[in-house]
């Protein structure tokens, strides 16, 4: 054993070294001299191994092939730079006490697609508060969904560009240090922090260069919603811009700048915030079934209680009651009246049970839950 240990000393990476694979089980343990290396020496060689490892030259077959992929379910994309470093998945399990998010595959780092849906959807929460984009309105729940539903929306993983590193552009990693002044302070054991404490560098590893950002319809959407893509992207922009990703956001770390649109994406100003355009009363026919798919999924079985706004052909339209959950249009066939119309303004106790296409629009349909006269309830 001793002696296959001495051999491994000897490996060094190269060109074609997995460096996601190296930072998991090759922690040396003497230097390039053959000197022994002691704890703290161990987890600085291994960093600086890792950040010398290139990205392989069948990564950016790889990354042509994924780009035609996006294409083929009519992805749309945007470049994202980083401008300083990035660090994702600086709290995983690892050999060393940081970590970075790294391509199983190919060992080069990427942005996983549900932490810039938990960024972008955390900005449309803290950011745009008092906007239509708070959890609670429908455009929020349509994007990233609910309990219910999933959201409509598919968040891709961000992939490494090719040779976009920097310094070395074939070197996406960097060697990074954060330094702890007074480790027994914040680790709770009650020594207040001192001048005389001694630092300890801790060594880990931080990401550079541009980075593919995919967004897509669902695949039961079926045709494309460019223009909520276009306002979920305004969400990615500013968060990226203002937040940052990953670990090390309040120090500098993660924050991202997004390549422009090919066209101005239209927006709207909130007080000091920029807040992504909805696409409004231009939705298409198919953008609305959508939209209401998401009233649906939310609230389908649950009682509501509304009122007559106008009759309709086939049935009245009714409002929710001030101060009800639902807030969207719907629909009371006529046959549930059995001749029996309520009054214009009266409260109607209703469930909703589904969805239809009235009159080129798509509305919840509701079932009347009329209550029993005296006479009937005694039979």
């Amino acid at each position: 054993m001793q002696t296959r240990r001495d051999k491994l000393c000897k490996v060094q990476p190269g060109s074609t070294t997995h460096a996601g694979l190296w930072l998991d089980a090759y922690l040396p343990d003497k230097d390039k001299r053959d000197e022994p290396l002691g704890d703290e020496a161990k987890k600085h060689q291994l960093v600086r191994d890792v950040a010398n490892c290139e990205v392989p030259d069948v990564y950016t077959l790889f990354f042509e092939r994924w780009q035609g992929q996006l294409a083929a379910v009519g992805a749309r994309c945007r470049k994202a730079t980083v401008g300083g470093r990035l660090a994702i998945g600086l709290g995983a399990e690892a050999v060393l006490e940081t970590s970075l998010t790294l391509h199983r595959t190919y060992g080069v780092p990427y942005i996983p697609g549900s932490a810039l849906k938990g960024l972008a959807a955390s900005y449309a929460r803290r950011g745009l508060q008092g906007t239509e984009w708070t959890d609670k309105e429908a455009a929020y729940r349509l994007v990233f969904g609910d309990t219910k539903s999933a959201g409509y929306i598919t968040f891709y993983d961000a992939l490494y560009i090719p040779c976009t590193g920097k310094p070395d552009a074939k070197q996406p990693l960097q060697p990074d240090v954060l330094t702890v002044h007074h480790r027994d302070y914040y680790a709770g054991k009650g020594e207040p922090p001192a001048d005389w404490d001694s630092p300890v560098p801790v060594p880990f590893l931080s990401a550079t260069g541009q980075y593919l950002l995919a967004l897509a319809p669902a695949p039961a959407v079926g045709d494309r919603i460019d223009e909520w893509i276009d306002a979920v992207f305004v969400l990615l922009t500013n968060a990226l811009s203002e937040w940052g990703i990953g670990a090390k956001t309040s120090s500098g770390y993660g924050r991202m700048e997004v390549e422009a649109p090919p066209l101005d994406t239209e927006k709207a100003q909130v007080g000091d915030q920029t807040e992504p355009a909805l696409p409004g009363s231009a939705l298409s026919l198919e953008e609305q079934r959508i939209q209401a798919e998401v009233y649906l999924q939310q609230w389908r079985g649950d009682k509501v209680i509304v009122q007559l706004a106008e009759m309709v052909e086939g049935g009245c339209m009714v409002k929710p009651k001030p101060g009800q959950q639902m807030d969207y249009t719907a629909f009371i066939p006529e046959e549930q009246f059995a001749g029996r119309l309520p009054k214009v303004g009266n409260d109607m106790a209703c469930r909703i049970v589904g969805l239809m296409e009235h009159t080129g629009a798509w509305v919840l349909v509701l079932e009347w839950l009329e209550k029993k006269g005296k006479k009937e309830r005694q039979r």
